[in-house]
């Protein structure tokens, strides 16, 4: 289980850091984490590449298991901020007219739920820290929603 466990960190690790490269070599927002980027905030292009390596440190912190507990929860209260504060009011702006279109929703909801369950994992034992079982569990809830 404890191979499982690591392997599973390290494959969520690596996507992670993948979305970080795609963004940054298209110069904007992925639709998984910005739907469409507000006017009224200045720097996108900052923002953009800020974020994309910010995507990228975590999945290395993860990969190399520096801080990787604090670096996933980080991203799970990240992707969970993004969910509330910009898919749901795009999506009541947009009204979505099938469940294709909140599939970008879905997948930072997928994103977080699964940060939670590696916060919730001692990732060199591959079991929960004592106390953090609550975080595997909503991460589980959430991803499972997905």
């Amino acid at each position: 289980m404890k191979k499982i466990t690591k392997t599973g960190c390290y494959v969520f690790a690596i996507c992670i850091m993948a979305l970080g490269i795609q963004q940054m070599l298209f110069g904007e927002f992925l639709p998984i984490f910005m739907p469409l980027w507000p006017a009224w905030i200045p720097g996108q292009n900052f923002w953009t590449y800020f974020f994309g390596v910010f995507l990228i440190v975590i999945g290395m912190t993860i990969i190399l298991d520096l801080k990787a507990r604090l670096a996933a929860l980080t991203l799970g209260v990240v992707s969970l901020l993004l969910l509330v504060f910009v898919h749901v009011p795009f999506q009541i702006t947009n009204s979505p007219h099938s469940l294709l279109e909140l599939a970008d929703a879905f997948t930072i909801l997928a994103i977080a739920g699964s940060a939670f369950v590696i916060a919730g994992l001692d990732i060199a034992a591959g079991s929960p820290h004592s106390g953090s079982s609550t975080l595997v569990l909503l991460g589980s809830i959430f991803f499972s929603i997905t």
